[in-house]
C-alpha cells in the first residue's frame, strides 16, 4: 500500500474569523525544506479546521528576495474580512504570487498589492449617494 507523505509543514501566523462566524480566513507560512522553500498562504476554512495541505486561494513567496522575508522565512501577508462574504488580501506587490483565487464557494476575494513595506488591509469606502451629490455641486 502506497501512503502519501507531505514533506511540508504549516505555521499558522495569523485568523481572522469571518463576521458570520461560520468561517475564517487562515493565514500561514508553508515551510517545504530546501527543495520548496518557505511561502506565506491563505487558506478561507469552517472555524475548526487547520490547513493541512496548501492554502486554497492566495499563495506567494518572497521571490528570492531576503528583504520580502519575515524571519521565519515568506513574505507577510494580512488578511481583513470587509463583509459577511468579501476578504481582502494585502500584500508587498514585489513578491511572487503563485495563487490568487478570486472566489470560493461564496466569497469574494480581493487584493491590495501595496508599494513597499509591511501589508495592512485597507478598505476603500465605498462612495454613499450623499457624498457623490455634494460632489456634483
Amino acid at each position: 500500500m502506497f501512503t502519501a507523505c507531505d514533506p511540508c509543514e504549516n505555521h499558522v501566523l495569523q485568523e481572522e474569523l469571518a463576521p458570520t462566524g461560520v468561517q475564517k480566513a487562515v493565514v500561514f507560512q508553508r515551510q517545504c525544506g530546501i527543495f520548496g522553500g518557505t511561502s506565506t498562504q491563505v487558506s478561507v476554512l469552517p472555524t475548526s479546521a487547520q490547513p493541512f495541505a496548501g492554502g486554497n486561494i492566495f499563495g506567494a513567496d518572497a521571490n528570492a528576495d531576503p528583504s520580502l522575508e519575515m524571519p521565519s522565512g515568506g513574505p507577510p501577508i494580512a488578511v481583513k474580512w470587509l463583509g459577511g462574504q468579501e476578504l481582502q488580501i494585502a500584500y508587498d506587490a514585489r513578491v511572487r504570487v503563485f495563487q490568487s483565487e478570486k472566489t470560493l464557494g461564496d466569497v469574494t476575494i480581493t487584493y491590495d498589492a501595496q508599494a513597499q513595506g509591511e501589508p495592512e488591509p485597507t478598505a476603500e469606502p465605498k462612495p454613499s449617494e450623499s457624498s457623490s451629490k455634494r460632489r456634483r455641486k
